[in-house]
């Protein structure tokens, strides 16, 4: 049990962590309720399970309600044109912005960063290859904060080819980078 307590400790850095352990801890839950009340009336189960749900839902609006996000496809529509060979530290940006799949089949395969990252071990060589393939095979990058500061290992030598070879266009609060003599969605070249 306190193992599954302490994976909830990643939550606070990574919300859908807690979507790994959710169901576990519910089951746990469910079982010890339903042993506690074994002994009662089949009522008492469905009372509980009722004020459970509608604790639930109630809690799910509240979240909802007090979720927000800013629309940022406009702002890269005008920086990226569609089907350029787009990569991210956070690939929400390229679902949400139609930027996922290129057109070409040379693109990166990048689908989960920081999943690659741990994967290889952060700042392993296999992770500084990998990164360094996937740049190579990028010709825009999206985000929020500067390449050096992604959670990959940018190497020197990978930060040296970054800036060598794109140029850095800030837009509507994210960060461009756009390979040098690629056009930008806006007609730059």
């Amino acid at each position: 049990m306190l193992a599954v307590i302490a994976q909830l400790g990643p939550a606070y850095y990574f919300a859908n962590y807690t979507a790994f352990v959710t169901p576990f801890l519910a089951l746990l839950l469910g079982i010890s309720v339903a042993r506690l009340i074994a002994q009662r009336s089949a009522r008492t189960g469905v009372r509980i399970a009722a004020v459970g749900v509608v604790l639930l839902f109630t809690h799910q609006v509240i979240a909802i309600q007090g979720s927000t996000t800013s629309d940022i496809a406009g702002v890269v529509d005008a920086v990226i044109p569609a089907g350029g060979c787009t990569l991210s530290d956070a690939p929400s940006k390229l679902v949400s912005t139609n930027r996922f799949v290129a057109a070409s089949s040379n693109c990166n395969t990048m689908i989960d960063p920081e999943g690659a990252t741990l994967s290889y071990g952060y700042g392993s060589a296999g992770a500084v290859d990998l990164w360094t393939v996937m740049v190579e095979r990028s010709d825009y990058m999206v985000t929020s904060t500067p390449f050096a500061n992604w959670y990959i290992p940018p190497d020197a030598r990978l930060r040296a080819y970054v800036t060598a070879n794109f140029r850095l266009l800030r837009s509507g609060g994210l960060l461009f980078y756009v390979r040098n003599g690629f056009p930008s969605g806006n007609g730059q070249g």
